[in-house]
């Protein structure tokens, strides 16, 4: 249980422009692709798991990444140019900080072995809907 909450910790550092983080009031906004991710690592080193791949596992309506036709299932093969498959988590990190208006390229596949890469620019979260009465 405690390893899986390393990873969890780990993995959420790396989804910071998929998911809205809290940021110091100076700094520039977070940015944000509407895409959740599942994380396969090689089960070792919690702080900094060695990926074994990363896949699409949710798509936010009108999103960016929705806007360009990204869906879930499809696998993250590259991110601006870095593979993912065999590379260190926090290698990771400088391409996956952006902030809004930022860019970011992902080579992708489709569970058919379609390659695509689109070029995701950063917005800012939407406000979430207000609940239904």
């Amino acid at each position: 249980m405690r390893r899986r909450l390393l990873l969890a910790a780990t993995v959420a550092a790396l989804c910071l422009p998929f998911v809205h983080a809290a940021h110091a009031a100076d700094a520039p906004p977070v940015g944000y692709y509407g895409i959740g991710i599942s994380v396969k690592t090689d089960g070792g080193m919690p702080w900094n798991p060695k990926l074994q791949s990363v896949t699409i596992s949710r798509v936010a309506p009108a999103s960016p990444a929705a806007q360009k036709g990204i869906a879930v299932g499809d696998q993250v093969i590259a991110a601006d140019g870095l593979t993912i498959a065999g590379r260190k988590a926090r290698e990771l990190e400088p391409v996956m900080h952006k902030t809004v208006g930022q860019s970011l390229r992902l080579a992708l596949k489709r569970p058919d072995g379609k390659a695509y890469e689109v070029t995701l620019v950063a917005v800012a979260k939407p406000a979430p809907a207000a609940p239904a009465r």
